[in-house]
């Protein structure tokens, strides 16, 4: 019987070498971005629609909910849920309307329909500013009825978690205790509008 010997690799430079693998051709990162503006428009349409989905996921995850903060008077701050919000314009196109509650600032002509406009200072007993190159007309919906609210001033948009809300206690600063869904971080009055617009008694709709 023959014996087999594995023999050890001598590594000459008579044994053949492996053939490399043939070389990519080089591409840089310029030549990749768009290069018309329909391609552009694309991808910032893309990019836009990544980033809001980015957004809505962090916001579940973290079970926040958007809000726009305002002033009402001289320094109060409330918020409204950003679900309620469908446009904010300036508020110096109010026009007055006679015998009307006096919480009832008057109406807004809006995309050709006629708006009531709520004084939310008025409604929870603030003392009510004039009206300034800073107050804005917030038009919102709730309850199946579109309304305008009269603010001193926008402030921002900022998240907040619905299980830190304190409840409301009726004070000096916080009366009609039942149209708020809670406090947040002790200053901020967060408003439960489908609860205002949801009360006869204010006929925000007529």
């Amino acid at each position: 019987m023959k014996k087999v010997v594995m023999s050890k690799n001598t590594n000459n430079s008579d044994s053949p070498s492996p053939s490399s693998p043939p070389q990519q051709p080089y591409i840089s990162a310029n030549e990749l971005l768009p290069v018309d503006d329909k391609q552009k428009s694309i991808l910032n349409k893309r990019a836009t629609e990544l980033a809001e989905t980015k957004t809505e996921l962090a916001l579940k995850s973290t079970n926040q909910e958007e809000y726009i903060r305002f002033k009402l008077g001289q320094s109060e701050q409330y918020g409204i849920p950003y679900h309620y919000l469908e446009e904010i314009t300036y508020a110096n196109n109010i026009s007055k309307v006679p015998c009307v509650p006096s919480h009832i600032a008057g109406v807004i002509n809006w995309r050709g329909s006629l708006l009531a406009v709520l004084n939310l200072a008025i409604f929870f007993n603030i003392e009510a500013s004039e009206v300034t190159d800073d107050s804005r007309v917030i038009i919102v919906t709730a309850s199946s009825i579109t309304a305008g609210i009269l603010v001193s001033e926008i402030e921002e948009n900022n998240t907040y978690s619905p299980n830190m809300l304190a409840p409301p206690i009726s004070s000096e600063r916080v009366t009609n205790i039942d149209y708020v869904k809670g406090i947040y971080k002790g200053t901020i009055t967060i408003i439960d509008l489908t609860a205002i617009f949801s009360d006869k008694a204010l006929e925000v709709n007529q």
